[in-house]
């Protein structure tokens, strides 16, 4: 039987869980309508679609009775260290991924070009 401590932990992870899926079905809906969000609107919604606060949350579900109920309050308050480490990891993947998909469609065109030469 779970205590009270582990029930509210996992109230705490399906919360975080919620707030990035709604991130993600933002995203999702910036591109079925061709949407271009500004850089801030990016920041905003990639902090929570990035994943990282929800990871987190759920790193300390196995260590309920190190961590009190203060640390899980003070997690859902997205604290700003939390949200700035949650955006430099988001924007470093988004960087990596796009020099992936770049590279990939230069060497295309590299064949293209050699193929026509």
């Amino acid at each position: 039987m779970l205590n009270l401590n582990e029930k509210f932990v996992g109230y705490m992870l399906i919360n975080q869980m919620i707030v990035t899926a709604k991130a993600y079905l933002q995203e999702a809906k910036w591109l079925s309508e061709d949407f271009v969000a500004t850089f801030d609107e990016y920041k905003e919604n990639g902090v929570y679609s990035s994943s990282y606060l929800a990871l987190l949350t759920g790193s300390f579900l196995g260590m309920v009775d190190e961590g009190t109920l203060d640390v899980f309050e003070w997690l859902s308050t997205f604290p700003p260290l939390l949200v700035t480490s949650a955006l430099i990891g988001r924007l470093c993947g988004d960087i990596a991924s796009c020099e992936v998909i770049n590279s990939h469609y230069c060497s295309d065109a590299n064949k293209l070009i050699t193929s026509l030469v």
